[in-house]
């Protein structure tokens, strides 16, 4: 997703404050000259830009790499189809400095650039997808709200945390980092403020299959925690 991660990453570039930190980007197995776009994006980007390849090994397998390589106090996570709303950064920043220690997980919903179906509608408002229904900003919340598509936390907070490898299936893994994340003692808030969209169009008649692999996941997360 070559051409939407350049969108994802200019409307990065605009964030208050960036300039201070840094961005790495993992790429898990992408052969549509993905690297060649980055090498060329990093001469004229604010901050460091760098990245690093695997051979499609999977989101928990990658996301323990992106662990391992940051290097800043504070670690945001985003994803190649989350186009971020100007105020983010700075969102997350205030969000840690009432909560030192927590997670924060962001907002997130539709791209308003997209034509948006009734069916992607009920998807995150009452189906299986990203809900927020009935927290309001500021609000503690729990691990099935530990979405890595918007989040951020402390280094030190998630240290002795990894992303479980044995999910290979499409889900749950960032739940279960919530869940162990809240096991060590973490709290994880709620912000409104720190808006981003979800850049990716879902189709009804992919329910069956998509279904299919989130119970896959779900089966194998109950083997591992019966808890």
């Amino acid at each position: 997703r070559q051409e939407k991660l350049r969108v994802v990453l200019e409307e990065l570039s605009k964030q208050k404050d960036l300039c201070s930190g840094e961005v790495v980007v993992g790429i898990d197995g992408s052969t549509d000259g993905t690297a060649e776009m980055l090498e060329e994006l990093a001469k004229s980007f604010p901050t460091s830009l760098s990245f690093f390849r695997i051979e499609n090994s999977g989101r928990s397998v990658i996301r323990n790499q992106l662990l391992q390589r940051a290097q800043g106090e504070l670690i945001l996570f985003i994803q190649d189809d989350i186009v971020i709303h100007p105020g983010w950064l700075e969102a997350h920043q205030q969000a840690h400095a009432r909560c030192p220690g927590a997670a924060v997980v962001g907002h997130i919903t539709w791209y308003p650039k997209m034509t948006i179906t009734p069916y992607m509608c009920w998807l995150e408002n009452g189906g299986p997808l990203l809900s927020f229904r009935g927290l309001k900003d500021g609000d503690e919340t729990n691990f099935w709200h530990f979405y890595m598509g918007n989040i951020s936390f402390s280094k030190d907070a998630v240290q002795g945390i990894t992303f479980d490898e044995r999910l290979q299936e499409y889900g749950w893994e960032d739940m279960v980092f919530g869940y162990q994340f809240i096991k060590k003692g973490g709290t994880i808030f709620y912000s409104q403020k720190a808006l981003a969209y979800h850049w990716d169009e879902y189709r009804e008649e992919d329910l069956p299959e998509y279904a299919k692999k989130l119970g896959l996941s779900a089966r194998k997360v109950q083997e591992l925690y019966p808890e």
